[in-house]
């Protein structure tokens, strides 16, 4: 489906993992996915329906990636596709 993918895993973060924690991994696993010309990571953030708070990953992710690409800094994202064909709004596909 995708030229060259990379998986990238939050959703079995510890309980309490601060945002700014992930978005600082997630930074980083994008630089290196670019050195190793990778053109697309696959983000799996979970859709935060065990959080006692409410999704806190999730929301931190989409908004970074929103605006890295305002920036120009990746192409963009979207949900992946479940095999069904819905959207697996549990992961999101990064396009570098």
């Amino acid at each position: 489906m995708y030229e060259s993918i990379e998986d990238l895993d939050f959703h079995s973060l510890p309980p309490g993992t601060e945002p700014g924690a992930v978005i600082v991994r997630l930074d980083k696993a994008l630089a290196s996915a670019r050195r190793e010309r990778i053109r697309v990571v696959r983000v799996i953030v979970g859709k935060g329906i065990n959080s006692t708070d409410g999704p806190v990953v999730k929301p931190a992710v989409e908004n970074h990636l929103r605006n890295l690409t305002e920036k120009g800094i990746i192409r963009g994202f979207e949900y992946d596709t479940l095999p069904s064909g819905r959207a697996n709004e549990g992961a999101l596909v990064v396009r570098l």
